[in-house]
């Protein structure tokens, strides 16, 4: 398992919170990272086949222990959470149609000020078009290479979150933790 530049990139861009998910967490490697830096305070780690499920468990009892904080859950994209349940929530490393699919059949697991942070493996520009035509706000954009691979990586907030001031002062809030 190895940890590269994409997935330090898209951890760069998860602000200090105190939930969040890693859908389609696949070897729970930054699900770990996420805990071990402080980022976040519990995280979520969702996947789908039994495979990377048992992966991402033994992943966090090796790199965290058995009392981590750090909930390994099955199931398919967002299903398994609450609504409201997560301020942030970590779709990496699948396609931006994929991305789509996941968002639209879980915006009721969405809260108001939830941040999205996307690193879409292709289809990028049709997530980033998906994400204006549907209202969402991309906060921040980034690139990085890892593998002689360019990769894209965003965060957007949900359309009924509050203004920019609101993400400015989210981000300086959870900064500042």
């Amino acid at each position: 398992m190895r940890y590269g530049s994409r997935l330090a990139r898209v951890e760069q861009m998860v602000p200090r919170c105190r939930i969040v998910a890693d859908i389609g967490s696949d070897h729970g490697m930054l699900a770990c990272r996420l805990i071990e830096t402080g980022r976040a305070q519990q995280v979520i780690a969702v996947e789908k086949r039994p495979g990377p499920y048992a992966r991402t468990r033994a992943c966090v009892r090796a790199r965290l222990g058995g009392e981590a904080p750090v909930s390994v859950r099955l199931g398919d994209g967002l299903d398994p959470l609450e609504p409201g349940e997560v301020e942030v929530v970590v779709l990496a490393g699948m396609g931006g149609l994929t991305i789509i699919d996941i968002l639209r059949r879980g915006m009721d697991k969405l809260g108001p000020n939830t941040l999205v942070v996307a690193q879409p493996m292709k289809h990028a520009d049709a997530l980033r078009r998906w994400w204006q035509e549907s209202g969402w706000r991309v906060t921040e954009e980034g690139r990085v290479e890892d593998r002689g691979r360019r990769y894209e990586v965003m965060a957007a907030m949900k359309p009924d979150a509050p203004g920019e001031s609101f993400f400015r002062s989210f981000r300086c809030r959870a900064e500042s933790r």
